[in-house]
């Protein structure tokens, strides 16, 4: 800690400042230059912090955040921020506050365009961190090659690394992108990975995502959004490696393939794929896209809640959320919410299962149906009269349903209207029918 204090104190130069002029005369309107004083804002208080006895276990620059003065909250401003040789004073100061503390849970780059200049000053500082969440995201390499070499040193360089991003940063060739893939499945820790927005071109993304299903890495979260993967072979073949890595239920948790071209029969297929899988938690899809309409979304409405019979709810799919995307996800429609064991606001497993089985005979219980349907769902054997004997578990199993959905703060977002009736309703129901029947 000593150290870091005398290298702090010897090691930062004189304040250095841009004058706002500069900006303006380059011709930079008022945003672009709001993201460049954000971005020196955060650099600085990286090297304060880095240099300091604590360090810094967060490196996250971005220049797309920036204050508004009237609300006092953070806006997005879509735009990267350009390498220019004034910025470069900076950069030092950071490489070198860099070398003092060599442990950063988080190091990202968001919308700041890394280039050939500045990749040479911070690899050697980044090199050998001790660095869990490696982010890379827009951010304009004017040499893709240097890029892409960057990563892969970095990544090679650090062992215990479990996360790894590349998005928005397009790579066209598929020699070009084939270290990337290869660093990422080749190395002994990461398990969460994206190449969102960034396979094009030359580079095969069916092979990309076929890459990675098969790589027996055990990922938890993959994120391949927007990169036009389909299934359609060149011969017209189906390919199903998909559905069927889904099959075997493997540990991933979260797979986001929204704003690809999978179709109505692909997503049929994930469907089916979702009744054997009990470890997915979030599955991100897309609609309102050439071949994809009502009929591969009901199909995935069903994997998760077949109302069919009580028996089909109960084998349904309660584990995963399916979030449509009608080409932007904050339209997106969550056919289940499930817990991630990270958001205690989220559904259990256990309680999904129950809320849907209690709506079924809440729907039920509005028409007058449910000994009808029971008598047809708990039928002996020889299929000749109701088992009366399984009633005393399913009256039980109405007040266990309920309080599984007293206990959620949200309601079902299947069941917008939350149309749920009080048990007391339910049972009065099915005694005073069941009854009825006895009696003849």
């Amino acid at each position: 800690m000593g150290r870091r204090r005398q290298w702090s104190k010897k090691n930062i130069a004189p304040k250095y400042e841009i004058p706002r002029s500069y900006w303006v005369e380059q011709g930079y309107d008022d945003d672009y230059i709001k993201l460049v004083e954000n971005l020196i804002t955060e650099i600085e208080f990286d090297v304060r912090i880095l240099t300091s006895a604590e360090g810094r276990r967060q490196i996250f620059l971005s220049g797309c955040m920036v204050m508004n003065p009237e609300t006092d909250d953070e806006e997005c401003i879509s735009e990267t921020i350009l390498h220019d040789d004034a910025l470069m004073p900076y950069w030092r100061k950071f490489s070198d506050a860099l070398k003092v503390s060599k442990e950063s849970s988080l190091f990202a780059f968001d919308q700041v365009q890394l280039s050939t200049k500045l990749l040479d000053l911070l690899e050697p500082a980044v090199i050998n961190r001790n660095i869990k969440n490696f982010g890379l995201r827009q951010n304009e390499f004017d040499n893709i090659q240097r890029g892409i070499s960057y990563a892969v040193n970095v990544m090679g360089s650090i062992r215990r690394m479990r996360e790894f991003e590349w998005s928005y940063n397009e790579v066209y060739s598929g020699e070009d992108f084939r270290p990337l893939l290869e660093a990422v499945l080749h190395h002994p820790s990461i398990n969460k990975i994206s190449f969102a927005n960034s396979l094009r071109g030359g580079v095969d993304d069916y092979h990309v995502m076929q890459s990675l299903l098969s790589s027996q890495k055990n990922f938890t979260e993959i994120d391949l959004e927007g990169n036009r993967i389909q299934t359609l072979s060149a011969s017209g073949e189906r390919l199903t490696h998909l559905p069927d890595f889904l099959r075997t239920n493997p540990p991933l948790m979260i797979l986001n393939l929204s704003g690809n071209c999978l179709d109505d029969i692909d997503l049929g297929l994930i469907a089916n794929a979702l009744k054997y899988n009990n470890n997915l938690i979030s599955l991100f899809v897309s609609y309102q896209q050439p071949g994809v309409g009502e009929e591969g979304i009901s199909a995935l409405q069903k994997a998760i809640f077949d109302d069919s019979s009580l028996n089909s709810i109960s084998d349904s799919n309660h584990i995963c959320g399916i979030i449509v995307d009608h080409g932007w996800r904050g339209n997106a429609l969550k056919l289940n919410n499930c817990s991630d064991r990270r958001r205690s606001s989220y559904r259990t497993k256990a309680q999904n299962r129950a809320i849907k089985l209690y709506s079924e005979l809440s729907s039920r219980n509005k028409e007058r149906t449910n000994v009808y349907h029971l008598g047809v769902e708990l039928k002996d054997e020889d299929l000749s009269c109701i088992n009366f004997g399984l009633m005393p578990s399913v009256l039980s199993c109405i007040y266990t349903y309920y309080a599984h959905r007293s206990e959620c703060r949200h309601v079902p977002d299947w069941n917008p209207e939350s149309c749920f009736v009080v048990p007391l309703s339910i049972m009065y129901e099915i005694l005073s029918g069941t009854l009825a029947d006895i009696l003849g």
